[in-house]
């Protein structure tokens, strides 16, 4: 094989990897509506401190039309790594499988609490269209 077309592929690959990153949304998207298409993909990324005992989970708006791919994920603060108490980001990953428009709500609570108001929400309107 030569160089050249080791080098068109691997330039093709890293093209299919980069056209595949998910569009990523954050607490400065708290409130807003966005469009998005049947098949894309989506992470919506917060502040967390699991420590504390608190921590965010979708309460509501996947309705068929948007789905959760695999499991939270959970990154400590680079700089607070190593101190014991330090907080981080927890990251969502979404996938739009259906036309419609619903809205994510997701609480910042701890989960023996149900009954009490979370500590914090997070909304974002997603209008998804083929």
């Amino acid at each position: 094989m030569s160089w050249k077309l080791l080098f068109l592929m691997v330039g093709l690959q890293l093209a299919m990897v980069a056209a595949e990153k998910p569009v990523q949304f954050n607490e400065e998207s708290d409130g807003k509506t966005v469009a998005l298409e049947v098949g894309d993909c989506f992470d919506i990324t917060l502040a967390e401190n699991p420590t504390t005992g608190f921590g965010w989970e979708i309460v509501a708006g996947l309705d068929g039309v948007i789905e959760q791919v695999g499991e939270r994920e959970f990154i400590p603060s680079r700089q607070d790594k190593h101190l014991v108490g330090a907080g981080g980001t927890v990251t969502y990953h979404l996938k739009a499988v259906g036309t419609g428009t619903v809205t994510l709500n997701l609480a910042y609570r701890r989960p023996w609490e149900k009954e009490t108001p979370p500590a914090k929400s997070y909304q974002l309107t997603v209008t998804v269209s083929q």
